[in-house]
């Protein structure tokens, strides 16, 4: 980050001469892609057209082109260039404020994109656009419509802020209370570097440097550098590493910092401030990190002096803090010790301005660095007494490298004794009470479940955080959409998607197995159901049937059914049936009293000869909602064969061990058996099966719908031959016997209707 002393590096004022008014273009290709050089045109207008990876974008013929792909490099937005791919990594010194013209073709995040932004993608592309324009949205557009793509239709879309860009689905996390302190702070050395490095990077550093505190800079319109690795997989993965974040937020400038193109209208200052708040929290929450964090407003030196300068900053910063308070955030804010900080100090006895709860205060120790330098978070410019309780950093070294492990990285130097991300008003996992209530509850997905029991979730007991009424309440409603959890007593994983928590049989749809939060099966089960169980809400239940065989010999059959998997649990249901006889259609459904609000899932149903049965079933779940009728599953009872009308050759055998007690015996090649008038979607073939015995082929209407070979190692009557579906719904049905001098025995036909 920028110095705190009055005088700046030359090198930030060369940088920030150039920092005009101009446009930030992101273009987001899948690493699969295979690289393709790019190719610049000049145009007759003063421009050229540059083409990468199948994507091709107008731009002033005055713009460099830079390949940063296959080298260390740095992508900067504070530059007017044409970044061609990604560095293998970052260079790029702690901190760049500013956007001017560039365009920058990457394979990774467009994560903290912001207004005025176009984001341009085409179906079956790998590739994103992202188009950014500092103060000059017209200049946006036409870059935006500018851009085509080889072989597809180019779609552009003007997102409102990060929580639009795709990212993440995360709470708003909305709250009326203000948290003024994150329960998570830190005591200890941090660092700060413009780009968010690699996860292997900072597991090498967490391991061999004193740092374990580090910034991200996740989102502002002066954000000066681009932020590849910045995604919540990325905010899962440090956390994971041990390490607490510093969330950075890079917005409009003090309007007398002219080499700013983004600065506070003084007009609008308040406005701005909430503005920029509202912004911070939706790119918090794409990130994963909801209410109770601290978000930290960079606002660059300015001139102390310049009054009308001053009081819009204090306009913009006291609206910041104090919308951050409403929805439930720590406000926090980085400044040079000789102006941010020296204005925001001016206002302690001042009711009406709100003050931030955290101070990053930016006081540089004299180069060549020092170690007798005092790298404390006193500073003259802040009496001891306020913001002392855990609420201050020092940032004491501005940009210098850094090698741990191997591993090099710019950075700014900190002391840190103050509240970081993620805030543990609500650790994921964690237990939490109301204080005077005995329920307790466990954090999944940032909100809380209710837990009846520790063996509900498969634990001894555990340390339980009492929370007051005003912070539980501010806690979200529901578990943020993509959190997976798993029931404690059964073991199904589910995952919430709007509140409401679906069955996963496979993680194959996710890519293997994702962390999850183990919580009571019954907060499942009873989702939606009032009370402690509306951490949850309540899906519409499904509900399927069988498996059944299509065909059957027997006088009684049982269609079995269940409900889905889901939330909250299935309680009832509701079971009608419906037949019809082999040549007509079908009666109307029967609602047996019996069958009805019915817990039982396997009731038999008596069938008649020659008729196709059918079963439908809906599900109620705890929470009263009803599910639709299921599709029918139906299965035909055979005819004898008695009810065929047999050619010549054909002998009636009579044995109890026969279906019906008869069959149909012939060893004439092109004998047949018909039954006309048929209405029918599928034939199935009782017959003998044996040693010598031949084959059929079965037709409709004159038409083979299928074969039957009857040849077996041994003698087994009573066999049912199913044959495959098809179209006809009426017509005569003929068995015809192929074979020649072979026995052939039926004794029993099935006439489907489905």
């Amino acid at each position: 980050m920028g110095g705190s002393v009055s005088r700046w590096r030359s090198t930030d004022r060369r940088a920030i001469g150039r920092a005009r008014a101009g446009l930030v273009l992101v273009l987001a290709a899948a690493l699969s892609t295979p690289a393709v050089p790019a190719v610049a045109a000049a145009g007759g207008d003063g421009t050229q057209r540059v083409s990468f990876r199948g994507v091709s974008v107008t731009v002033p013929a005055s713009w460099p082109v830079r390949r940063m792909a296959g080298k260390p490099g740095c992508v900067r937005f504070d530059r007017t260039a044409v970044y061609l791919g990604d560095p293998t990594r970052s260079t790029c010194r702690p901190h760049l404020v500013g956007r001017t013209s560039a365009v920058h073709l990457t394979t990774a995040s467009a994560q903290g994109t912001v207004r005025p932004d176009r984001v341009v993608t085409a179906d079956g592309s790998p590739v994103t656009a992202v188009v950014s324009a500092g103060d000059d949205p017209a200049t946006a557009r036409t870059i935006a419509r500018s851009i085509t793509y080889s072989g597809a239709q180019a779609d552009v879309e003007a997102p409102s802020g990060a929580g639009d860009a795709k990212t993440l689905a995360g709470s708003t996390g909305s709250s009326s209370s203000s948290r003024r302190l994150a329960d998570t702070t830190y005591t200890g050395p941090g660092f700060d570097a413009c780009t968010a490095r690699s996860l292997s990077e900072l597991s090498t550093w967490f391991s061999a440097s004193p740092y374990k505190a580090v910034n991200m800079y996740f989102g502002g319109i002066s954000r000066g550098c681009s932020q590849p690795n910045l995604t919540a997989d990325w905010v899962k993965g440090v956390i994971a590493q041990g390490w607490v974040l510093i969330p950075t937020y890079v917005g409009l400038q003090a309007p007398c910092r002219t080499e700013y193109p983004n600065r506070i209208d003084p007009a609008q200052a308040p406005a701005q401030g909430t503005a920029a708040a509202d912004d911070a929290i939706a790119q918090l929450n794409a990130l994963g990190l909801g209410v109770g964090n601290p978000a930290y407003f960079d606002m660059e030196a300015f001139s102390y002096s310049n009054t009308s300068c001053r009081q819009a900053v204090l306009d913009f910063l006291g609206a910041w803090s104090a919308r951050l308070h409403e929805r439930g955030y720590v406000s926090g804010l980085y400044g040079s010790a000789g102006s941010t900080i020296r204005a925001v100090v001016s206002q302690l006895s001042n009711p009406g301005f709100v003050q931030p709860d955290q101070l990053w205060i930016a006081r540089w120790c004299p180069e060549p660095f020092s170690t007798s330098c005092d790298t404390s978070t006193n500073d003259p410019e802040v009496p001891a007494d306020k913001w002392a309780d855990h609420q201050r950093i020092r940032q004491y070294r501005g940009g210098h490298q850094e090698t741990w492990g191997g591993v090099t990285i710019n950075i700014d130097s900190n002391t840190v004794d103050a509240a970081v991300s993620p805030s543990q008003l609500a650790a994921e996992g964690s237990f939490v009470s109301v204080a005077g209530r005995s329920e307790v509850f466990r954090i999944a997905g940032g909100a809380p479940v209710f837990t009846s029991s520790w063996e509900s979730v498969g634990l001894p007991p555990q340390p339980v955080q009492p929370l007051s009424q005003t912070q539980f309440d501010s806690l979200p409603a529901r578990p943020r959409t993509g959190t997976f959890l798993v029931g404690g007593a059964t073991g199904y994983v589910y995952r919430v998607a709007g509140g409401v928590a679906s069955h996963v049989p496979s993680w194959a749809p996710y890519g293997g197995p994702q962390p999850t939060v183990t919580v009571d099966q019954a907060a499942l089960d009873n989702a939606g159901t009032g009370g402690v169980w509306n951490g949850l809400s309540s899906g519409r239940p499904t509900v399927r049937t069988g498996p059944t065989e299509p065909g059957s010999l027997g006088s009684k059959t049982r269609f079995t059914y269940q409900g889905g998997i889901s939330s909250s649990a299935v309680a009832s249901y509701d079971v009608k049936w419906r037949r019809a006889r082999w040549d007509r259609w079908y009666e109307k459904w029967q609602k047996p009293a019996t069958w009805q609000r019915t817990t039982n899932l396997d009731a038999p149903l008596g069938m008649r000869k020659g008729y196709t049965y059918c079963v439908s079933v809906r599900s109620r779940n705890r929470a009263g909602q009803v599910s639709g009728w299921s599709s029918a599953r139906c299965q035909a009872r055979a005819l004898n064969d008695r009810t065929l009308s047999p050619s010549a050759g054909w002998k009636t055998t009579r044995q109890s061990r026969l279906y019906g007690g008869s069959a149909r015996t012939t060893s004439r090649k092109g004998a047949t058996l018909t039954l006309p008038g048929a209405r029918l979607k599928r034939v199935g073939v009782v017959a003998t099966t044996c040693r010598r015995c031949g084959k059929l082929k079965v037709l409709v209407d004159g038409r083979t719908v299928g074969y039957v070979n009857l040849r077996s190692d041994a003698t087994r009557r009573r066999q049912l031959f199913m044959l495959r579906p098809f179209q006809r719904e009426k017509g005569t049905v003929t068995v015809k016997v192929r074979s020649r001098g072979l026995k052939v025995q039926v004794d029993g036909l099935v006439v489907s209707r489905s």
